[in-house]
């Protein structure tokens, strides 16, 4: 057994490239076995087709209330992120992968770099409540635009062989609590996210 065989084994990786919560690799390990194709070819499909899917639009962010009726407000503000979250072009996705890659520079190969959400984010909306204007929410779209275009890239430099994935995401949820000017309205996010949220350099 080769060295690199050997520490791949030792390290939990299957197919050599990719770790995995080992349940869900025993069972992914088990499916692909007994469909005679490749673990890493058919993860790099995957995130292929996650890719595509979201690059035409078909996913979206979902904001709903957690304490309060805001029902209104929380339309407002998936729209608002809808709409600024998925306006994007390639240099953009291309821009984070060259920051992505000075990180990984940086760090040299065995570094991890990752796309993990923090449980809660604040903003400041002083009408939130009587807005009719979708530009006043533009903020918190452009903060989760920043999440979901690194999250993009970081995919893409796993199907160019540069990153892999070593840890599934625990939650793609978090909470926005919007602060305005009698008061503060606490909503749940759930983003339009890869299963990854870790990943080592190679």
């Amino acid at each position: 057994m080769r060295a690199q065989d050997r520490w791949n084994k030792k390290a939990g990786y299957i197919s050599k490239s990719y770790k995995v919560n080992q349940n869900i690799a025993d069972d992914f390990a088990s499916s692909c076995k007994e469909m005679g194709v490749s673990q890493s070819g058919e993860l790099l499909k995957f995130m292929s087709e996650f890719i595509k899917k979201n690059l035409k639009g078909e996913k979206k962010m979902r904001v709903m209330t957690k304490y309060t009726q805001d029902g209104e407000c929380a339309g407002m503000v998936e729209m608002a992120i809808n709409q600024v979250v998925y306006q994007y072009d390639n240099t953009e996705i291309e821009n984070e992968e060259k920051r992505i890659l000075k990180e990984c520079e940086q760090m040299g190969k065995g570094g991890r770099c990752d796309n993990c959400l923090d449980f809660k984010k604040d903003f400041d909306v002083p009408n939130a409540r009587e807005t009719v204007s979708l530009e006043d929410f533009c903020e918190i779209g452009r903060y989760v635009k920043s999440i979901y275009l690194r999250d993009v890239a970081l995919m893409r430099l796993v199907i160019e062989k540069k990153l892999m994935p070593v840890r599934i995401r625990y939650s793609n949820e978090m909470e926005l609590n919007i602060n305005y000017s009698h008061g503060n309205m606490i909503f749940t996010l759930q983003m339009d996210l890869f299963p990854f949220d870790v990943y080592v350099v190679i």
